[in-house]
């Protein structure tokens, strides 16, 4: 692919980028926000994806913006750079799915260490992460009911995801505190079920934290 994306896209929009390991859901996620009547079949045909999307969307108070979303896999990853080093993202959203039997021993260790590299990419350094916790087993085809959930039990659930993807120990290999507390301000938990009927209503918090980051982005830039 060299240097440059598959194909031209508009690089004044804002551009988030959709990653994690495969399965997680986040091509459900992307089709589900762009169809949001779209049937509970066709998302099950969907499976896991082996190619890239990229869609554009709409979102009242955010206007228009483009979402790429890759792979998951081995060889995948080793070309999300491609995509990064080619257009300004905005945000990186990092979907990992909580469910039993998921991202666990090897596969834990290797979302760490691809979170921990995006973090440490210079080409990222401006963009905001969302780590989206995708609360649908697909076993089971059983989903937590979010919006019953408490505030403690949503802070429990993040407070032990940001553990397991053990961020606080790459915040800690920042230089200085200030480095560090810029960081964790700009790294935010979420939890989300990609397949539920209120995904839109889920996709607020992500999509304002998001919005909020440009915002500064954007204000930062005109003050320089």
């Amino acid at each position: 692919m060299g240097n440059c994306v598959p194909f031209s896209v508009n690089k004044t929009l804002p551009h988030l980028f959709l990653c994690g390991p495969s399965g997680a859901g986040k091509t459900t996620l992307l089709y589900r926000l762009k169809i949001p009547d779209m049937n509970a079949k066709s998302l099950e045909d969907l499976g896991p994806s082996e190619g890239v999307h990229y869609e554009e969307l709409t979102k009242k108070g955010f206007g228009k913006f483009g979402v790429w979303d890759v792979p998951g896999n081995a060889a995948a990853r080793d070309l999300w750079n491609v995509f990064y080093r080619s257009i300004d993202m905005s945000a990186v959203i990092f979907m990992v799915r909580d469910a039993e039997g998921s991202l666990n021993g090897k596969d834990i260790l290797e979302a760490r260490e691809s979170l921990k590299v995006l973090l440490s990419e210079t080409e990222l350094r401006d963009a905001c992460f969302c780590i989206l916790v995708n609360m649908w087993d697909e076993k089971s085809n059983d989903k937590l009911n979010i919006a019953s959930l408490s505030v403690r039990d949503k802070e429990e659930h993040e407070a032990f995801w940001w553990e397991r993807l053990d961020i606080e120990s790459r915040i800690d290999m920042e230089l200085s505190e200030e480095a560090g507390k810029a960081m964790r301000q700009r790294v935010k938990i979420f939890l989300i079920s990609a397949k539920d009927i209120d995904l839109e209503e889920q996709w607020k918090p992500p999509i304002e934290f998001i919005q909020e980051h440009v915002q500064r982005k954007q204000k930062a830039e005109l003050l320089n």
